[in-house]
């Protein structure tokens, strides 16, 4: 895998140093959701516990896996704004250091500010790629991936650099998108995510179809039926929205219906705006297992629900809403039902290992947790 360019990381600094997602109107951090989501990573008594926290993936590290032990020295990669290792930290009375590493030079000088006005001493915080680092030698006892992993396009080099930064006994912890790289999903997938798309109310739906877009292949052959009709003399350029209008009509007949697509494609956009986004997220799965046979894995959804819901949504939901809050029960629960059968694969999973003695034989194999047409459509997109 060819690391990143200096152009692409260019992009990906200036993007991220001004950046700061607000995760409370998004599928990671909107409360009505959180429930759902704690549930099907933890189960039913955490989510009641934490169903008002919005730092709850963080707290649950650090009363589960991270209890009893002695935790001295933090690593947290693109750590961006520093929000999650200072909330772990507090959570730590025994963390005397805590490094944070991030490409954006503005997300970091902002970090340094708010450490120091929380009056936390040993935060310290370093500008460099992680693509290229130099891991320390059994340096730390807690390693933060949150949002890290997918960004990074030399995962094996990356992986290796954790394993090796752990003292025996560290823990990795890794919260991430491990789905469809670039997420360019499968068409199973988008056609779930549209069909979804479609059962949100009108007044909680910012996008709209556009007309004839019910598939790729329909608007590229009215395209050429034009352009075929332009070249024979037919068609003046001025009849274009006629013409496009009457060969509709003949494909579809007459219907008030336009189940156009709703959600796309992100890959095109995504290479411009952020090169590092989703770069080999359907990889990361099965390379932390690989490097962590151990590891636990709880996928806690997101196929449908983070692509579905759009700004309208976050922005006019109601729970005091009856029809609201039946919608997102309706949504959650046929995500759910899809990830079970296997419809879906995990789209987002909260990912721990603690480093043994032992190490991965090279090739070795792992569970594949992306089970069904989707990790089909990924294992052979990569394969091409």
């Amino acid at each position: 895998m060819m690391k990143p360019s200096n152009a692409d990381l260019a992009i990906v600094a200036s993007k991220w140093s001004h950046f700061e997602p607000d995760t409370t109107r998004s599928f990671f951090g909107f409360a009505p959701l959180r429930p759902y989501l704690i549930e099907t990573a933890y189960g039913h008594a955490l989510a009641q516990k934490h169903k008002d926290n919005r730092f709850w993936a963080e707290d649950i590290l650090a009363s589960t896996m991270l209890r009893g032990r002695r935790i001295r020295h933090i690593l947290s990669l693109c750590c961006g704004f520093g929000e999650v290792e200072r909330r772990v930290a507090s959570r730590l009375p025994s963390v005397e250091t805590c490094h944070g590493v991030d490409l954006a030079p503005g997300a970091l000088d902002e970090a340094r500010t708010r450490a120091a006005a929380q009056g936390l001493t040993g935060f310290t915080y370093e500008c460099a790629d992680l693509n290229r680092y130099a891991w320390p030698e059994a340096a730390y006892d807690l390693i933060i991936a949150n949002g890290a992993l997918h960004h990074l396009a030399a995962l094996e080099q990356v992986l290796e650099g954790i394993a090796r930064a752990l003292r025996l006994g560290g823990v990795v912890y890794a919260n991430e998108h491990v789905g469809a790289s670039r997420l360019d999903h499968s068409p199973r997938q988008m056609e779930l995510i549209n069909a979804a798309a479609y059962l949100v109310p009108p007044e909680l739906r910012l996008r709209q179809p556009l007309p004839f877009s019910n598939s790729r292949s329909v608007p590229q052959f009215i395209n050429r039926l034009y352009r075929l009709s332009l070249a024979r003399g037919s068609l003046s350029a001025g009849a274009r929205g006629g013409a496009l209008t009457g060969v509709a009509r003949a494909i579809f007949g007459p219907t008030p219906f336009h189940f156009g697509a709703l959600y796309r494609s992100q890959a095109a956009k995504l290479a411009r705006s952020d090169p590092s986004e989703s770069i080999r997220s359907d990889e990361i799965l099965h390379l932390f297992r690989a490097r962590f046979p151990r590891a636990q894995i709880r996928a806690y959804g997101g196929g449908i629900l983070a692509y579905a819901l759009d700004d309208r949504f976050y922005e006019a939901y109601d729970e005091a809403n009856p029809r609201h809050r039946g919608v997102l029960d309706l949504l959650c629960a046929l995500e759910r039902e899809l990830m079970a059968s296997g419809e879906l694969g995990p789209e987002h999973a909260i990912l721990t290992a603690t480093k043994g003695p032992e190490r991965a034989a090279r090739g070795g194999t792992s569970r594949n947790y992306a089970a069904g047409p989707q990790a089909r459509h990924d294992r052979t997109r990569r394969r091409r």
